[in-house]
């Protein structure tokens, strides 16, 4: 027990000192002194503050005295539905009671529920964190303990209802803070309102996602993306989705964008019916029909155009020559592709491994898989060139910084990858043509690359990756100089 001096000096103030005054001390001197922190300066915080009041001469003020001997809910004799207050969309439970003196003598405006919600849920709305804080401190109601401690389901469906996103909302930790919302507590409001916020912070993530794919100031590409996504069924839209470079892969960035804030994607204003035909396009693991349609028609499209175009310039007798020869480029590429495709549907563990502790995606591997087929085989060499330049337009896009790097990479590789294989031809009398030369130059010149792309990845070697260049160099000079 404190004595009686040390009461006024606790809170501040002179033995003559009004209620008023009282009050004032106690809401200031409270600002610093929290249960959570320290119990025992809070228990002789609120010894003080009974003992300066019960000296004035008068009844205490029941809302300012901490102790009661029973309680009731605060809520009794007075239901919600007559009380007008509104509940929350999710259930707030709480078993915390108000002391029946409490309830019983306090004037009524302290006990206005739906009045103190709208004045609450006003303040925050104005953003302005420092009259909220006055406001609450200052509050005659909130002077009593067991009244503010009953009031934190009233205040919580407030936060509740609030229409901003808790990130964006300043007075919001304020208010947890001063009710006590933010720390654990034994009847499980916090942690109840906790996961409130934390749905109502993915929503608002999610609709910002889904207004910028809407929002008319945008690419051409993203316009499409959003009509892919938003809009409703179209074949022929799909069609021009599909013949586009590199478009299907920015949808599918897109829905794993969404999907990261929502994993369901239940949302009206989604189609997921489009969803769920680019998901299974885009699922290198499954061989299904959507994948398979969709990888023909860009394997046939453009280079069937590209041969009429050819054919349409060469001289008469020449254009059957060009016609078989696109033709069997054609078959040959899906053909390729469908090898590829198996062989990783079938190695799926190994590829799944290789992801985990090696962050290796065989996927980065495909093109330099088709085109040494296309080399092996000895087709045309404007079709190795393809598959290089396929592979590095995959490496550019994630590394938009580094361009310069990867292109002096690809020039270098190719000069003397190129000068390393004509000596090594030259000097172990190896019969190739000019076109399989040509084409296995530009192969060789992409076995750098997937190895700088790990390594660019890869916490503990990207800073040596600028080394892979001159290291490749060097192995060539030595390799070609020794043959």
């Amino acid at each position: 027990m404190l004595n009686p001096g040390e009461h006024y000096r606790l809170l501040n103030i002179g033995r003559n000192a009004d209620r008023s005054e009282i009050k004032r001390s106690y809401a200031r001197v409270l600002k610093t002194t929290r249960p959570d922190d320290d119990p025992l300066a809070f228990q002789r915080l609120q010894e003080a503050y009974a003992f300066c009041l019960a000296q004035l001469g008068r009844e205490t003020d029941p809302r300012d005295h901490p102790a009661a001997d029973s309680h009731v809910p605060l809520t009794a004799g007075r239901s919600a539905e007559q009380s007008g207050a509104r509940l929350p969309e999710e259930p707030l439970a709480t078993t915390h009671e108000l002391s029946w003196t409490a309830l019983q003598l306090a004037p009524r405006a302290a006990l206005d529920v739906p009045g103190f919600q709208e004045e609450l849920r006003q303040r925050m709305d104005g953003g302005k964190v420092s009259h909220l804080s006055r406001w609450l401190y200052e509050h005659e109601a909130l002077y009593s303990i067991d009244l503010k401690m009953a009031l934190r389901p009233a205040v919580a469906e407030v936060i509740a209802r609030s229409p901003r996103a808790p990130t964006e909302d300043h007075c919001l930790p304020h208010v947890m803070a001063f009710f006590g919302l933010d720390k654990v507590d034994h009847d499980g409001l916090s942690e109840q309102l906790q996961h409130i916020l934390a749905d109502k912070q993915r929503q608002h993530a999610f609709d910002r996602a889904l207004s910028r794919l809407r929002s008319s100031n945008k690419t051409w590409r993203e316009r499409q993306i959003g009509l892919e996504l938003t809009g409703p069924d179209s074949p022929q839209h799909r069609l021009l989705v599909t013949l586009v470079p590199g478009l299907p892969a920015q949808i599918g960035a897109a829905i794993h964008q969404l999907a990261q804030v929502a994993p369901n994607l239940q949302h009206p204003d989604l189609n997921l019916g489009n969803i769920a035909f680019w998901r299974q396009v885009l699922d290198a693991n499954r061989l299904t029909r959507p994948r398979v349609v969709c990888v023909l028609l860009r394997t046939t499209v453009w280079p069937a155009l590209f041969f009429g175009v050819v054919a349409a310039m060469a001289a008469p007798e020449d254009r059957r020559n060009v016609l078989l020869g696109g033709s069997i480029c054609i078959a040959g590429a899906a053909a390729a592709w469908l090898a590829y495709a198996l062989l990783r549907i079938g190695l799926r563990d190994i590829n799944e491994k290789l992801a985990k502790h090696w962050r290796i995606s065989s996927g980065t591997f495909s093109s330099l898989f088709c085109t040494f087929i296309c080399v092996g085989v000895s087709w045309l060499p404007g079709l190795a060139f393809a598959g290089m330049a396929g592979m590095t337009f995959g490496y550019l896009r994630p590394l938009r910084g580094k361009t310069e790097r990867m292109a002096a990479l690809t020039v270098a590789s190719v000069v003397v990858l190129s000068i390393c294989m004509c000596i090594c031809t030259t000097t172990l009398a190896l019969e190739l043509e000019a076109g399989q030369r040509f084409a296995l130059a530009f192969t060789l010149a992409s076995l750098p690359l997937p190895v700088w792309l790990w390594m660019e990845h890869s916490p503990r070697l990207a800073r040596w990756s600028p080394l892979l260049l001159p290291v490749c160099a060097v192995v060539s000079l030595v390799a070609a100089v020794l043959v």
